[in-house]
């Protein structure tokens, strides 16, 4: 019976997949300011993104931030619809991008100049981004 429980076990451990760690909550919080910092200069007129502040806000707050870069970087890709390389993604990037991605959409739906004013000035707020001079 035990050598039963100890073959079933190994099999069980052999064939998971291995589940990565949730993100923490400042992890999160990069891929945010990450997703509102590319989504603001891009779509907001008189705006500039300031990554290395991005780097800043990472390391303050123990991120790996070019770690998460990268993993962002495919997950916009992979939103997109373009070519990504799956070695780079992290399914629990993947997820927290396309949650704020999905944020910023419904924001902007609502009310582009909203948005813009909203998400701009919070990423001012934070040293992440500037109004063009």
């Amino acid at each position: 019976m035990k050598q039963y429980l100890f073959a079933t076990i190994a099999l069980w451990m052999c064939c998971s997949a291995a589940v990565a760690a949730p993100l923490s909550e400042e992890e999160k919080a990069y891929v945010g300011a990450a997703v509102g910092m590319m989504r603001v200069t891009v779509e907001c007129d008189g705006y500039e993104d300031l990554v290395e502040e991005l780097d800043k806000l990472g390391d303050r707050n123990g991120v790996d931030g070019p770690a998460l870069r990268k993993a962002i970087a495919e997950a916009l890709r992979v939103r997109l619809g373009n070519g990504y390389d799956r070695a780079k993604l992290i399914p629990e990037v993947t997820r927290a991008f396309n949650e704020f991605w999905n944020i910023a959409t419904r924001e902007k739906a609502r009310s582009q100049r909203k948005f813009c004013k909203q998400w701009g000035d919070a990423l001012i707020d934070k040293g992440l981004i500037r109004k063009k001079p």
